[in-house]
């Protein structure tokens, strides 16, 4: 059952469509390898370069053709169309990265015709490597959904997931079942009901999939949009297309624009992609490059159709007809999925290019060899993309130690990961927390209010739309007594996300400590929750931890101040004294100096009845008494 190779190839023919088609798309999708510390594109490069240093040194008998006329013109055409979108870019960052990536898929479709030539019968190597993976995925799909369904049940982290949403495994099938009929059809008996069973089991699954509604659209973390959300995304993406309709804004960009309503209980403004791979790309590079990426498969079907049609070879009639059949798959099923941007389905989506080039005419004028310095030229862009993938995978170590010691509370163990996190090849997506978020919480929480302060204002640079964000900067603002900026971030949080708990509290807060308790009477009136909520509690916590703290620093009297400090870790104070607060119609610090006093002097009897009031003049001229 084997697949001779031609002019002794010096590897197995198995090779050539086994690592990029079956074993990259395995290891990643199912998280045998940690995908965030190695991610898929670096493993692409390294196989690419691979290919590149055997083309380099092999033997002139040994390397394959190439033909750059048709689709891999109009493919280079996108590529270069995408550099020159590059400098208006919102995120230029990211667009070097998805050049890299086009790049990449562009070497790749083009060595995989190379050597797929080098090979007896492509054809069949071809379908019989797509099937032997839809078998494999197909099974590891129906595992993860039967664990999915069960509740409260973690999926075993081997299996945890084949494809990150439904959508995505129906793309698939719609690009691989048309191979398994292929060998169902034109390959030998044993193929051929490995072919049959196949395509049993992916139609059969496709079916389950569009009986659940899955062919729907769906957010960024695989949860399925309603048809309001639907409409507003695509609104918004049109929206900004028509404002960018020749080069767009470019990957990332379009993000910070696109959002849905915020959750009050989370505090994000809700940002979600373009619902498929056409709004997003017509988003990102606009119209020009919507229309490139759709010609590239129009000629494609073009070129297969004219073979269909004046062939008279069997085989390749039929290979024709399942590319056909597998190139409309994908542009139908795009309309519901984020195809390219996952490593494993995108390679498949360059394998039925790859094998549209297969049946192209070739000639001694468009097919030859390429000089040794072109494969050179490969071998380098290749070990370029494994630098910079090794640069951006160092900074996602080190945001992962951050996240870990986020988690143990180790404050300046945060600040210093999340400071190493940050270089020009890694940033983290711009409508999730930024890491300077994060930095800001752990100076707040080590008392370094300044230092807070400035960290959310370069959050809020990345992310204004986040009302984690503008809550806690304007929390340090509060503390800092710039209670005018204060409130304009509070109300901003406010207006992204309606009725968000941290906002209201400290917006009660702001008013207590500015002596408007009417004011704070109707913000925590709006909190509409337990004072034991988790969310309250945590707000009020850090906020009166940070009004104690920075009232302390002002404090001379060492007795007073340690008993300001104290105070803070008391968590029926902390209620208390907002409520004690607007009963006495004074402002925050002062009720806070007010029962630090008290305590001092009647439950721990540390001063006398006249020291205590000579403390109340000095610190606040006589208040409460």
């Amino acid at each position: 059952m084997a697949l001779p190779s031609k002019s002794g190839l010096p590897f197995a023919p198995w090779l050539i469509t086994g690592l990029p088609l079956v074993v990259i798309p395995l290891i990643f999708s199912t998280e045998l390898l940690d995908s965030t510390l190695l991610p898929q594109f670096l493993a692409l490069a390294l196989l690419l370069a691979a290919a590149f240093l055997f083309l380099l040194f092999s033997p002139q008998t040994l390397q394959p053709s190439f033909n750059l006329r048709g689709i891999p013109l109009l493919y280079l055409a996108f590529g270069v169309w995408t550099a020159i979108c590059i400098p208006g870019m919102r995120n230029p960052g990211e667009g070097l990265i998805e050049l890299q990536r086009l790049g990449m898929f562009f070497l790749f479709f083009m060595l995989l015709t190379g050597f797929l030539q080098r090979v007896e019968k492509p054809f069949h190597l071809l379908a019989r490597t797509v099937t032997v993976a839809t078998i494999l995925f197909s099974l590891l799909a129906f595992y993860q959904f039967r664990l999915a369904s069960q509740a409260d049940l973690d999926i075993f982290p081997a299996m945890k997931a084949v494809f990150a949403q439904p959508n995505l495994l129906a793309n698939f099938w719609a690009m691989a079942l048309p191979f398994c009929l292929f060998l169902a059809w034109m390959d030998r008996k044993a193929w051929r009901w490995t072919g049959v069973a196949a395509l049993v089991v992916g139609l059969i699954g496709l079916g389950v999939l569009l009986g659940k509604g899955g062919m729907q659209s769906w957010d960024l973390e695989g949860h399925a949009l309603s048809e309001i959300q639907h409409a507003e995304i695509r609104g918004a993406t049109l929206e900004l297309a028509a404002d960018h309709l020749l080069s767009g804004v470019g990957p990332g960009g379009w993000q910070t624009e696109v959002k849905l309503q915020g959750d009050p209980l989370v505090g994000f403004s809700h940002v979600a992609q373009p619902v498929n791979d056409y709004w997003a790309l017509l988003a990102e590079r606009g119209l020009p490059g919507l229309l490139l990426y759709l010609a590239i498969f129009g000629l494609a079907i073009w070129s297969l159709v004219r073979n269909f049609r004046t062939s008279r070879d069997r085989e390749s009639r039929a290979f024709a007809g399942i590319l056909i059949l597998g190139i409309a798959g994908y542009l139908v099923t795009a309309f519901f999925s984020f195809t390219l941007d996952r490593v494993g389905i995108a390679l498949y989506v360059h394998a039925l290019l790859a094998g549209s080039l297969l049946l192209a005419p070739r000639t001694e004028s468009v097919a030859k060899p390429f000089p040794r310095w072109i494969y050179g030229l490969g071998l380098a862009f290749a070990l370029l993309v494994l630098a910079s993938g090794i640069l951006r995978t160092q900074g996602e170590y080190y945001t992962r130690m951050g996240f870990k010691a986020w988690e143990e509370q180790n404050f300046p163990q945060v600040i210093g990961e999340m400071e190493s996190a940050l270089s020009p090849f890694y940033k983290l997506d711009r409508t999730g927390t930024p890491l300077a978020w994060y930095q800001g919480e752990a100076h707040f929480a080590l008392g370094e209010i300044p230092q807070a302060s400035l960290k959310y204002r370069i959050a809020f640079q990345i992310n204004p739309h986040s009302s984690r964000v503008l809550t806690t900067w304007g929390r340090a603002e509060i503390i800092q007594h710039e209670f005018q900026a204060a409130r304009g971030h509070l109300k901003e949080a406010l207006a992204l996300a309606p009725g968000y708990k941290p906002a209201l509290l400290n917006l009660a807060v702001l008013h207590a400590l500015q002596g408007v308790s009417d004011s704070t009477s109707y913000y925590l009136s709006l909190l509409e929750t337990d004072v034991s909520d988790s969310s309250y509690q945590q707000a009020l916590e850090r906020t009166t931890w940070a009004v104690s703290k920075n009232l302390a620093a002002r404090i001379t009297h060492e007795p007073l101040q340690q008993v300001v400090l104290g105070m803070a870790d008391l968590p029926d104070w902390r209620a208390e004294l907002v409520q004690k607060s607007i009963s006495n119609h004074i402002p925050l610090e002062n009720q806070c100096l007010l029962d630090a006093v008290y305590i001092l002097e009647t439950v721990e009897q540390k001063i006398s009845a006249q020291e205590a009031e000579s403390l109340r003049k000095e610190y606040l001229g006589g208040v409460g008494f």
